[in-house]
């Protein structure tokens, strides 16, 4: 899938903790769900990978999670799903090498 730093890119947000917030909030939603993609392992995950194929567009959703930290959700949702397991080792060796905070995948 290649590399993807989750930064400010242009969204009302910008940083701060409310960015921070949704950064952590995509960064487990994705994970947890490729997880349970992988590994079929808990009921949760199974929830997250519904998340990230929903075409919902409201707070916190999978698209407006996207929008506001600057993604675009097609992209990022085609990337994640159709290399699982490349992006959720990315994304495992991204959060442990920055302490859960951001995003690599």
């Amino acid at each position: 899938m290649g590399s993807f730093e989750v930064e400010a890119a242009g969204s009302d947000l910008d940083s701060g903790p409310e960015y921070d917030l949704i950064v952590h909030c995509f960064v487990r939603g994705i994970t947890d769900g490729l997880r349970y993609r992988l590994h079929g392992s808990d009921d949760d995950g199974r929830h997250d990978l519904q998340w990230m194929k929903s075409d919902r567009v409201k707070p916190f959703s999978f698209i407006w999670c996207c929008e506001q930290i600057g993604l675009d959700p097609e992209v990022v949702r085609e990337r994640l799903l159709n290399n699982p397991e490349q992006s959720y080792r990315a994304l495992r060796h991204g959060n442990r090498s920055r302490g859960g905070r951001k995003a690599q995948g």
